[in-house]
């Protein structure tokens, strides 16, 4: 077995945005997506097994307000990927227990995931990180939390 190593993600130059997803973007979700690295909106988390990238945690800062029930410095996990190749050995536990200590270093406001209501193992590597159910939110509606558990579940750390 490869050692697996956590990284977080430093924009260069000529190397703005790793090769993660980045073929399924368009062009205008790509500067978007560069602009807001480069602003500091934007966290990018990521896991190596040698030289392959396995799995990612992007930190999304509420600089717009778009989570209206979070403050305008809070900050959400959304989303997080290990190849499924690569699951159920600890991987995701290991790459957000790392984030949260970065972030704890930079003395970041709170930290919220929003993860759909199905994804138990998801919520479990969250819980076992230290998150805790606050509450639900429709999907594509993040106005307000609600206590409807047909929709998708808010954890703050």
């Amino acid at each position: 077995m490869h050692k697996v190593n956590c990284h977080k993600y430093k924009p260069k130059l000529f190397h703005l945005i790793p090769n993660i997803f980045y073929e399924i973007l368009s062009t205008k979700e790509k500067i978007k997506l560069i602009f807001r690295y480069i602003c500091g909106f934007y966290l990018l988390y990521y896991l190596t097994d040698e030289k392959k990238v396995i799995g990612y945690c992007f930190l999304k800062h509420n600089w717009l307000g778009k989570y209206t029930f979070l403050n305008k410095g809070d900050w959400i996990i959304n989303p997080y990927y290990v190849y499924k190749d690569y699951r159920g050995r600890g991987y995701a536990q290991k790459m957000i227990e790392y984030m949260l200590k970065d972030q704890s270093t930079n003395k970041t406001n709170d930290i919220y995931a929003i993860v759909k209501v199905d994804n138990i193992v998801s919520i479990l590597v969250l819980e076992k990180n230290g998150f805790k159910k606050i509450g639900y939110v429709t999907e594509g509606f993040f106005h307000s939390i609600t206590q409807n558990t047909t929709s998708l579940i808010v954890m703050k750390f």
